[in-house]
């Protein structure tokens, strides 16, 4: 690649990369006003955003409460990982020993 193809190059660059970068910036923007009505409407009637399932969702502590006091670790988060076989044996340990000063 000659001299004149990597001034060509690096003049191409320095036009698109400003100009795709504020194309991308006007959509962010456009999508922004567009959605803004819908999360004010929503967040006013007591929903929030969940990032992970991308929807809105209302919260019910009262139902999240009663249902997580029939739960315990294992039911939330699955059975420990192998390696941490002996912290699960040094925590039934504890509480024997918590259960005896009861």
């Amino acid at each position: 690649m000659g001299w004149r193809a990597r001034i060509r190059a690096g003049l191409a660059g320095a036009v698109l990369l400003p100009v795709v970068g504020c194309s991308v910036g006007a959509a962010q923007v456009v999508r922004g006003i567009y959605n803004t009505p819908e999360s004010v409407t929503e967040s006013v009637s007591g929903k929030r955003w969940d990032q992970r399932k991308r929807e809105w969702v209302q919260d019910n502590l009262v139902d999240d409460a009663v249902h997580l006091t029939h739960m315990d670790d294992e039911d939330m988060f699955g059975p420990p990982p192998p390696y941490l076989a002996p912290c699960t044996a040094l925590q039934a340990a504890l509480r024997r020993t918590a259960a005896c000063v009861d």
